[in-house]
């Protein structure tokens, strides 16, 4: 069985659902702190790689915003792996990597992430929308 790690940064608040949602499935895992620890860039690359740039990067949070504009220009895997290395902030948390790497969903269980695909509707309609996105409720018995 392989070790599930949880990656984020401790005080924000998603991190802090996801690790409380974890502890009331019973799953064992470790937490990496991007704010001590860092950011690897092999494993930034590999998670760039398997799930997306747009599913690493976020380009919603306050310190994407104060980048200067050239730096947000014309954004590649080699760039983005830089400027996430640089600002750990800017990934997508938390990430939990249990043998893949995958952004975790709302741990409500309520919408789906990113709402782009069934544009966030409550779970009732989330089916219907067709997306393919799995929610918090899904991995119960996957992790």
């Amino acid at each position: 069985m392989t070790e599930t790690i949880l990656y984020g940064i401790p005080n924000c608040d998603t991190v802090k659902k996801a690790r409380k949602w974890l502890d009331a499935q019973g799953v064992d895992y470790a937490f990496h702190d991007y704010k001590k620890q860092g950011a690897d860039p092999a494993r930034l690359a590999a998670w760039i790689e398997t799930a997306g740039l747009d599913t690493v990067l976020n380009r919603r949070g306050t310190t994407w915003r104060k980048l200067p504009e050239a730096d947000k220009a014309d954004v590649d895997a080699a760039k983005a792996v830089k400027l996430l290395q640089d600002n750990p902030s800017m990934i997508k948390r938390p990430i939990v990597e249990d043998g893949g790497p995958r952004t975790f969903p709302d741990p409500r269980g309520t919408r789906c992430r990113p709402r782009r695909r069934c544009g966030g509707r409550r779970l009732s309609r989330h089916r219907a929308s067709g997306c393919q996105r799995r929610t918090a409720r899904a991995y119960a018995g996957g992790l």
